[in-house]
């Protein structure tokens, strides 16, 4: 009972908080950068510390992580050029015994005042933030469960008047459709500085001699149908979704409105299409285990792994497509190219037709920061073309900072650094090529030195070239992004359901199909609701 009313108290405190937080402050009335004066100064940034190539094990032992030391170079930069600022970063413990309760004192202490000037944040998306954490006991907690509803709840300052006039900035080099996404009416809330969207990789030679048809897969449910009628399984490979499902799904709500959008026959449909595709997508690699018992795994070459002498092959007759999100594109696409593929390459459009991405990665200036301008001037580094793609920030008296930020080396086959692909997509792709070029270049100097001769697969990539006429389909930009927030994670729960009802189970029928789903879309409209 005690706890019962302890609970109920708390949650008291939090709603009546929060309803004081949610008016936007007014917008800034300057467009002024801001201007070093010699005085003075402090960032404070509140951020997660990351493990998108490290377990939480390892990330606990050694209290860094990758991403952990190229944000210490950035700052390392901005201090080095302002000697009289100071950035102070405070990280989101990531230990599961500690997190639950020290996120519940850090909102309540951020509605209560204590904010800072900064937030860096991953979205929650489950495919690439947080590998090994446990999700069988409960939800995740994040300090922004849900980051579209915070921009309405007043936690964001609108810098609108610094982008728009930062000149320096090259603001046109960015993916508008998914810069749109931190905007509320003309206010700029939240910079998105990553993001992702799932592609079908295609074997040219064999999709022209198949009956695969391109013009059919105009979007989710067309293609799924299309793949599943053409009686010849083998391109539904290139169907493995990776990312967040809801990003296939029209728009989810109006949260200003707090109006649910999501129709329950378009969600309903969206799962029993996606049934027919794990039931055929299992179908498929079962018979093909069947028939190749020695094989142990199947899908893309991975840059790590080819390099060190696993000379896969991308593509095979029997398996001539894969299913890659967007910041495997360039890799993959390398490895391709190098053993001789003719490659083609689709984004996996939404139910819509339209090309939706997620939000990886994001930025935001507090609204509660004491020095908003100076806080904008340290998170634009992070859409510089030196910080997108993971190049080199140089000082005025010529001291460079390798920042590696989003630089896409792997420490492992899975496992990546990187959070997404870099919202500064102009020039992205051969920015990339030169990093895999001289990766490429080093293990032949490697090679060399070992046995007096590179290997041929090393060899033939360091031959071809990739270029951003290879990915077509970044110069069509992005009709809209959306940030995965906890609404992913009750999704992915329902999903699971309807996909994997397990092996004693009977799949569930339309009807529970429909309930299920009225159930979440009952959990979206208290989402609303609450705040």
């Amino acid at each position: 009972m005690k706890k019962c009313l302890a609970l109920l108290l708390t949650l008291g405190l939090l709603c009546g908080l929060l309803a004081s937080c949610r008016t936007q402050p007014p917008a800034l009335e300057t467009a002024d950068r801001w201007v070093d004066g010699g005085e003075p100064a402090t960032i404070k940034i509140l951020t997660e510390r990351f493990m998108w190539s490290d377990s939480p094990d390892m990330v606990l032992a050694n209290k860094a992580s990758h991403l952990l030391g190229s944000l210490g170079r950035i700052i390392d930069y901005f201090e080095h050029e302002h000697p009289n600022v100071t950035v102070e970063v405070e990280y989101v413990t990531i230990s599961p015994s500690t997190r639950e309760t020290e996120m519940q004192a850090r909102r309540v202490a951020l509605m209560g005042g204590d904010v800072p000037d900064l937030y860096l944040m991953p979205t929650m998306s489950s495919e690439i933030f947080y590998q090994g954490r446990d999700m069988e006991n409960g939800e995740y907690p994040f300090v922004f469960r849900d980051p579209a509803q915070a921009m309405t709840n007043g936690w964001f300052a609108d810098v609108a008047p610094y982008y728009n006039g930062d000149e320096e900035l090259h603001t046109e080099g960015l993916v508008s459709g998914v810069m749109e996404a931190g905007m509320l009416d003309a206010q700029r809330l939240i910079l998105p500085l990553g993001y992702d969207m799932d592609l079908m990789f295609l074997d040219k030679k064999e999709r022209e001699a198949s009956h695969l048809d391109q013009k059919a897969l105009g979007n989710y449910g067309s293609t799924v149908n299309h793949v599943l009628e053409l009686d010849d399984l083998r391109w539904i490979t290139g169907l493995s979704v990776s990312g967040q499902q809801l990003n296939l799904l029209p728009a989810l709500c109006d949260y200003q409105k707090e109006k649910l959008l999501l129709k329950q026959e378009d969600a309903v449909q969206f799962l029993k299409d996606s049934r027919r595709l794990s039931d055929g997508i299992s179908e498929y690699y079962q018979d093909y285990f069947d028939r190749h018992p020695d094989v142990q795994s199947i899908g893309a070459p991975y840059l790590f792994s080819y390099l060190g002498g696993e000379k896969k092959d991308a593509f095979s007759p029997e398996l001539p497509a894969i299913g890659l999100p967007l910041r495997q594109a360039v890799d993959v696409l390398a490895i391709c190219k190098a053993q001789g593929f003719e490659t083609e390459i689709l984004p996996l459009r939404d139910v819509d037709g339209k090309l939706s991405a997620n939000i990886t990665y994001w930025g935001a200036v507090s609204s509660g920061s004491k020095n908003i301008p100076l806080a904008y001037e340290f998170l634009r580094l992070f859409l510089t073309p030196e910080v997108q793609w993971g190049g080199t920030l140089t000082c005025q008296d010529g001291t460079t900072f390798k920042t590696g930020f989003l630089d896409r080396m792997y420490e492992s086959e899975d496992l990546y650094i990187t959070p997404g692909w870099p919202v500064r997509s102009q020039g992205a792709v051969e920015a990339r090529w030169e990093k895999i070029y001289q990766e490429a270049k080093r293990y032949e100097r490697n090679a060399l030195v070992i046995a007096d001769k590179a290997p041929p697969y090393i060899t033939d990539l360091l031959a071809v070239e990739v270029t951003e006429e290879d990915l077509p389909f970044l110069a069509e930009g992005v009709d809209r992004a959306r940030f995965p927030s906890v609404v992913d994670l009750w999704f992915d729960r329902l999903s699971s359901t309807v996909l994997y009802p397990g092996l004693e189970a009977q799949p569930l029928t339309d009807q529970e199909i429909a309930a299920k789903t009225e159930e979440f879309l009952r959990e979206l409209r208290y989402h609303l609701a609450e705040g």
